[in-house]
């Protein structure tokens, strides 16, 4: 018995979908790196991490407020 399979994308591009996801984190951590370098000759490594960590959460927070003001009604 045959499994049947929803697919958006055609088999010859199966592996596209993976590699969006991937290039787009390859993407941010190279825009980021540089930035990062700086604060941490600038400020050290607690305070480099202590600003990217709030950073990450203050974004986190506005994905998440984001996602909860639309509704399915």
């Amino acid at each position: 018995m045959e499994q049947m399979v929803l697919s958006v994308l055609p088999r010859s591009m199966y592996p596209t979908g993976l590699m969006i996801g991937i290039l787009t984190i390859a993407k941010e951590q190279t825009a980021v790196a540089p930035v990062f370098g700086m604060r941490l000759s600038s400020f050290g490594a607690g305070a480099a991490v202590t600003i990217f960590a709030a950073l990450a959460l203050l974004a986190g927070l506005f994905r998440a407020s984001a996602g909860n003001s639309t509704s399915m009604e």
